[in-house]
């Protein structure tokens, strides 16, 4: 049924819960696991042309952290006979990077933890999670762990 599925992580134990369920959903379906992590950038204004708004890169020990942490799952799902691959996407709004690389490479199943925050937490916030079940459900379905 699911071909490849996409496991969003940003290096935090939390988001690693979701490999476990992402590697018995790839065997049962011979599916490809996918795992991204995004790399925020930090936004700065400069007046350019008459607008307040640039961008610079993420400093290379995020991205290299990040890559060295995708290394290392993907290495350990391939170890149990799992395909896998990896990416990093640059940007400040994750969710919104997550469901766009998620349609460009026709994903099917998205696998992914929430913190679960409710009221003032949530609002303040906000959710990753919910943004990427809003976003995506269109296209693909959705495996949400709730960790605490």
């Amino acid at each position: 049924m699911y071909k490849k599925i996409l496991v969003p992580l940003d290096g935090s134990i939390l988001c690693a819960n979701a490999l476990q369920s992402a590697e018995e959903m790839a065997k049962l379906h011979k599916a490809e696991v996918i795992l991204l992590h995004v790399v925020p950038h930090a936004t700065i204004y400069i007046e350019k042309e008459g607008s307040f708004c640039d961008f610079c890169e993420p400093s290379l020990k995020e991205q290299t952290t990040a890559e060295q942490f995708l290394t290392n799952s993907a290495e350990q799902l391939s170890s149990k006979g799992i395909k896998v691959s990896w990416a990093t996407l640059t940007g400040e709004r994750p969710a919104h990077e997550i469901i766009e690389y998620a349609k460009e490479n026709s994903v099917d199943l998205i696998v992914m933890t929430t913190h679960g925050r409710s009221g003032f937490s949530h609002l303040w916030l906000g959710s990753v999670a919910e943004k990427v079940l809003r976003g995506a459900s269109e296209f693909a379905s959705l495996f949400m762990l709730r960790c605490k």
